[in-house]
């Protein structure tokens, strides 16, 4: 995650998205004294993965961040597949843009 500049990864289990681990997940992973060579295994409230659609306008994604309390949305295109990553940051530079 550091390498790439991100702050969250998309898990996922034989090819299908299960869940999102964050920088803060690593952070509290690291504060229980787990090592980044021990395993790390979803949270139960990443059981239903939330996710939202190229399409959906930034207001959704926004309104479903703040209904769960997570900073991030994996985007799918037509056929479902996972393109992309909205983050809060993202969703409220795009906010900013429209109201300019």
């Amino acid at each position: 995650m550091v390498e790439r500049g991100v702050g969250s990864v998309l898990v996922t289990e034989q090819g299908q998205p299960k869940g999102i681990f964050t920088d803060r997940d690593a952070i509290k992973a690291f504060a229980m004294g787990l090592s980044p060579s021990d395993e790390v295994r979803l949270a139960s409230t990443m059981e239903h993965l939330e996710v939202i659609h190229m399409d959906d306008d930034v207001l959704k994604a926004i309104d479903i961040m703040t209904k769960r309390k997570i900073r991030h949305l994996p985007v799918k295109d037509d056929e479902g597949n996972i393109i992309g990553m909205l983050s809060i940051l993202d969703a409220s530079k795009a906010m900013s843009d429209l109201s300019k």
